[in-house]
């Protein structure tokens, strides 16, 4: 038996990695970058073996046994064939994946999301898994390891592996390079497809799913039919050209595309409720049954948005165990569930700015470093007609400026990071609303100064509720 050439196993290694490193590592950088959903990449990657591989591979057995070699005894009829039997079923799985499994999260960047999974999977099944086989069957050849288990095998059974095994030492070490390049374009083309179907879907341009399934069967069809006919480096020169030309198109599309805000995320005290003077009634009240001096509704305003805890730790006096506020939390938790609605109130117009954004068809929810309870009680309250999700500090959700409540709301009204606006008044709201990669709008008329505002970041500002609507 001969020996495998170390150019070739190089080839294999380098092979192996592209195709199982480089999906993993844009898989990573499409997470942090896009902050797309990786559920979305394993739909794309359970797709494609749902479609590709197996109910595709049976209109493959069924076609072949009814019509044998008049299907694969010509080449263009074989291409020709394949490549669309591949851009129906992908393409399809593709559609119906982003139309149905996808509905609620659906964006751009889940489409890419999606794309990596798909071409990912197909990676490391085709690419990745034949490149470490042939890896490890050339360093057993070259070790001697494979010499005893086939002479243990009758003459036929030898002679059809030792042909099987053959192209490892026969063919060109370029070739087992070329087959990691060709794993990395078809990689990118699968990203492009998705964000093609994706277009169709929410468009509801169905053209665009049409064009998918005939650059898909275009893309395979031609490769087969070039790699037979003037070779396979010619036939990897033209997917080269096409998928970079088709690369191009998708990057610059994607970029142009501007996502539509859909929903708006408010922060509750402050922001939309007046609560501040229930708010300090109920901590004086824990003071008072604690022995502790009480404080200003001004001395309180300074303090509030930051979560119960911490308005109280900052309240009592210094060098208070952490056990003592751990005793004040449930006193004042039963005084505010009794008082939270005596005083407290919407600010100014913003009922009237719910009602118009409800009419232009904006989605609301509002998340609070408050007891859960209490969000949710609020808001049944006074809010209920225009905003359906209404989330607070709880057991399992992180409180602000963790993105836990905004994401929490998103995904309860299905929506994305890239369609989504947070309004809040305090550098707790600023900073969840970089946290979760949303644009934020900062009002004046709650617990924060501009000019405080302004030192921590903030650059957008509204004075009124009326004046919201300008960005909208």
């Amino acid at each position: 038996m001969n020996s495998v050439s170390t150019a070739s196993m190089i080839g294999m290694g380098i092979s192996m990695v592209v195709s199982l490193g480089v999906p993993i590592a844009l898989l990573i950088i499409a997470k942090i970058k896009l902050k797309g959903k990786i559920i979305s990449a394993a739909i794309g990657a359970g797709t494609f073996v749902v479609f590709a591989l197996i109910l595709e591979q049976i209109l493959h057995s069924v076609m072949l046994a009814a019509f044998g070699t008049a299907l694969t005894g010509n080449l263009w009829v074989k291409a020709l064939y394949g490549g669309l039997a591949a851009g129906l079923f992908e393409e399809t799985g593709r559609l119906l994946s982003m139309k149905f499994l996808m509905k609620k999260t659906l964006s751009k960047e889940n489409a890419v999301m999606y794309g990596i999974g798909h071409g990912g999977i197909e990676a490391v099944l085709i690419g990745g898994l034949t490149a470490f086989s042939n890896l490890t069957t050339s360093l057993m050849i070259n070790a001697g390891q494979l010499d005893a288990a086939l002479s243990m095998l009758d003459s036929a059974t030898r002679q059809q592996a030792l042909e099987q095994m053959a192209p490892l030492w026969t063919a060109p070490s370029w070739q087992f390079y070329i087959s990691g390049i060709e794993r990395f374009l078809a990689f990118a083309l699968q990203i492009c497809l998705s964000y093609t179907v994706y277009l169709a879907v929410k468009n509801r341009k169905y053209g665009f799913y049409a064009l998918a399934v005939a650059l898909h069967m275009a893309f395979d069809s031609l490769a087969v039919i070039i790699a037979n006919t003037a070779g396979i480096i010619w036939a990897e020169a033209a997917l080269f050209i096409g998928v970079l030309i088709y690369c191009r198109f998708v990057i610059k599309s994607f970029k142009s595309e501007g996502s539509k805000i859909t929903t708006i995320v408010f922060d509750m005290d402050g922001t939309v409720l007046n609560t501040l003077e229930d708010l300090t009634t109920s901590v004086n009240y824990v003071m008072e049954r604690f022995g502790m001096p009480t404080h200003t509704l001004e001395d309180y305003r300074k303090v509030f948005g930051s979560g119960i805890r911490y308005a109280i730790e900052k309240s009592v006096p210094e060098g208070t165990p952490s056990s003592v506020v751990d005793e004040m939390l449930p006193v004042f938790k039963e005084h505010y569930d009794v008082h939270c609605l005596d005083k407290t109130a919407p600010y100014e117009g913003i009922l009237d700015l719910m009602r118009e954004l409800k009419k232009r068809g904006y989605k609301m929810a509002i998340v609070s470093n408050k007891i859960d309870s209490a969000v949710k009680e609020l808001n049944e309250r006074f809010f209920s007609e225009a905003v359906s999700v209404a989330i607070g500090e709880k057991p399992g959700i992180n409180r602000k400026p963790a993105p836990d409540t905004v994401f929490a709301a998103l995904e309860e009204l299905g929506s994305t990071t890239s369609e989504a606006v947070y309004i809040g008044d305090s550098e707790v709201d600023f900073a969840t609303a970089q946290n979760s990669g949303l644009p934020c709008i900062s009002v004046l008329w709650g617990f924060r100064s501009r000019e405080y505002l302004e030192s921590i970041g903030a650059t957008c500002f509204v004075e009124t509720p009326a004046e919201v609507l300008k960005y909208f």
